[in-house]
């Protein structure tokens, strides 16, 4: 028997569409005994109904219905189902290749032949809702992230392993002065001088590739490059972690004020201050960093 806390906070509701009224039954006893919420439709057309007034957290859908086929109501229910969070299994007597490819094709996540493995089926279903409640999950801590992220007071820009920008929020837009329609999937570079850029390509190379950051944990002075052509000092402090196979940068709130200068000179391997012994400033290579500006200081 399947635990529904395993896979949400309530029952989950199960549409199942049908025209044969013993096997809805079946199916209903078999839904209800493990824990499941049944909703019977007995065509496709009811079941598009049902869909739009009670959306469910799966639908098992026949493909052999009289009026609106199977593979009909199917199709209509994805485009019903924009964001793809209601996974649909075919449950039917069909087992031909055609009508298998069919069935995917349209965007089904499941096929089930009749007469129906009951165990198969239940794991099946099992599986499917605990993934689509862990995705739910991943969607809504990700949609808290995003609102921090936009709601920050500093400049945040995110970048993925090749350097291409992915995530900018309105900090960074004030900053830079870029729209995020602007730099969305564009080069790193285009926010820092062209005189610093190779040796920011170089540094995020070796980075990527050791999958170290020298600068971690460091307090480094950058400088900016806006929109308008202007450069402008920031400070970041630096960290890296790794999870999940994946390497992730971040930085924290320096204390460097806007109208501070920083004169720079080009080495071979990064930037340094004149005049400050070994202390070097460089473009952190990272994937996904902070850059503190604001605009009160």
């Amino acid at each position: 028997m399947v635990d529904p806390l395993n896979v949400g906070d309530s029952l989950p509701c199960i549409l199942v569409t049908d025209d044969d009224p013993d096997m809805r039954l079946l199916l209903s006893r078999f839904l209800e005994k493990n824990g499941f919420l049944p909703l019977l439709a007995e065509s496709g057309h009811q079941a598009i109904q049902m869909f739009r007034t009670r959306r469910p957290d799966l639908v098992l859908m026949d493909a052999n219905m009289p009026g609106m086929s199977g593979f009909q109501a199917t199709q209509e229910l994805c485009k019903l189902d924009t964001d793809k969070r209601v996974p649909i299994i075919m449950v039917t007597g069909l087992a031909d290749e055609e009508s298998v490819d069919q069935a995917f094709r349209l965007g089904v996540e499941e096929f089930i032949t009749k007469p129906i493995n009951w165990a198969l089926l239940r794991h099946r279903i099992a599986n499917l809702l605990q993934r689509r409640h862990l995705e739910r999950k991943i969607l809504e801590s990700e949609g808290r992230f995003r609102s921090i992220v936009h709601s920050s007071a500093h400049a945040i820009v995110t970048a993925d392993a090749e350097g291409r920008i992915i995530l900018w929020n309105r900090s960074a837009q004030e900053a830079f002065g870029y729209t995020e329609t602007e730099v969305l999937h564009q080069s790193l570079t285009m926010l820092m001088p062209q005189r610093l850029r190779s040796s920011h390509l170089l540094g995020f190379g070796r980075a990527v590739g050791s999958r170290e950051l020298c600068l971690s944990g460091t307090t480094v002075e950058l400088v900016g490059l806006h929109k308008g052509g202007e450069e402008f000092p920031l400070e970041a402090t630096l960290a890296m972690w790794e999870a999940g196979g994946q390497l992730f940068f971040s930085g924290k709130r320096g204390q460097l004020r806007l109208d501070q200068q920083l004169p720079i000179s080009p080495n071979v391997n990064g930037w340094s201050r004149n005049g400050s012994g070994p202390c070097r400033i460089v473009w952190p290579s990272v994937l996904c960093w902070r850059l503190l500006w604001n605009p009160s200081r």
